[in-house]
């Protein structure tokens, strides 16, 4: 007689994904901030990114063994860099709401998870959630937010809220949080930003439909090892948006932090991956309204930078050459911003024909 196994994995609220290298400490510290929370149907997945030491043996040092237990630890073979990480952990999570909390950042209050669950399972329509962080200082300096007067378009309050919390239009957050390059952009923090795991993964988010690949990096002349949040923007036609002003996390900033390190990878590549991302997530969301607004965020960012790199990437399935692109670009800008420029002496109308000179000669996106 065949005998018929079923296995049954728990499924927890929220996956608390936290990709890791070196730190011990301030890893204990993200940790901790988890594990004090009254709300407990959670869990916790540590990558350790190929550390010189090894986390796991590390955090016995410093956590319970059943808090070392309750945690799902992986370490890599080789380094995958902060997007590989990201990428692995979600494969990996359980979760029906996930966030990436950084393992130099901790939540402030214990009451945190508790709030906003009792919010978003309350709120079905809500695919992303997100408050404000601190940016750590020194001691006795005074800690600022990392945004202020997030203007958005409130259409509600949640149910089961409190007063500092609103919902909005995931538009109005886009045009926020993904504006064309020459507007300030909503500054968020990946610990403070939770998203539905099952939109996210509608939308191919983190993945290579969209994802510029690592063997491209020096052809394009870009870093690839970043996603700059770009899913989450594609999320944003599936439903709406819950959010505070208020700061749920801290951002820690190490003196060794790999973002702000002279050695970082991506220091002195010339293109932005912001570009390339946006450029080709707008093939992914049905959306036209947000087609529009993540191609005028690409475009914006690549005028800014426009290297041949760029206008090979546009070119209508690279049948132009690097010369020809490189004379059709040279000729045809330099003439009507000179031209043009001169009878509107007005950056902002250069800015704009650079646009429009853009638009009218690279008219399709094409795979790279």
């Amino acid at each position: 007689m065949m005998r018929i196994c079923c296995i049954f994995i728990a499924v927890p609220f929220f996956s608390i994904l936290i990709p890791a290298f070196n730190n011990v400490e301030l890893l204990a510290r993200a940790i901790f901030s988890v594990l004090k929370q009254d709300f407990t149907d959670y869990e916790i997945l540590v990558s350790d990114d190929c550390s010189p030491i090894n986390l796991q043996v590390e955090l016995q040092k410093v956590l319970s063994s059943r808090d070392v237990e309750a945690i799902r630890f992986f370490r890599q073979k080789k380094n995958l860099g902060v997007l590989g990480n990201q990428k692995f952990l979600l494969n990996n999570a359980n979760g029906i709401w996930c966030v990436f909390l950084q393992h130099d950042d901790f939540f402030l209050e214990s009451s945190f998870l508790g709030e906003l669950q009792s919010m978003i399972s309350l709120n079905s329509s809500l695919v992303l959630s997100f408050g404000n962080s601190l940016c750590e200082v020194p001691v006795g300096a005074e800690a600022q937010p990392m945004f202020q007067g997030a203007d958005l378009e409130v259409i509600g309050k949640p149910v089961n809220s409190r007063d500092e919390w609103f919902i909005a239009s995931g538009e109005s957050l886009f045009r926020l949080f993904a504006p064309p390059a020459n507007q300030s952009r909503l500054s968020l923090n990946w610990s403070s930003v939770f998203f539905k795991k099952e939109a996210i993964d509608a939308v191919d988010g983190f993945t290579s439909k969209y994802l510029v690949p690592s063997e491209l990096e020096d052809s394009l002349d870009v870093y690839t090892s970043e996603e700059n949040m770009v899913a989450f923007t594609m999320i944003l036609e599936k439903g709406q948006v819950l959010y505070t002003e208020k700061s749920v996390a801290v951002r820690g900033r190490p003196a060794d932090a790999f973002s702000s390190s002279l050695n970082h990878p991506g220091r002195n590549r010339k293109n932005d991956i912001e570009f390339f991302n946006f450029i080709r997530a707008s093939r992914l969301v049905s959306s036209d309204l947000l087609k529009r607004l993540m191609e005028r965020r690409a475009y914006s960012i690549g005028l800014g930078k426009p290297t041949v790199k760029i206008w090979i990437f546009l070119g209508a399935n690279f049948y132009a050459s690097k010369v020809i692109s490189l004379m059709i670009y040279t000729k045809l800008k330099l003439e009507l911003v000179r031209v043009y420029s001169r009878l509107l002496n007005s950056s902002y109308w250069n800015y704009g024909l650079k646009a429009i000179f853009l638009r009218l000669v690279f008219k399709k996106i094409h795979k790279t």
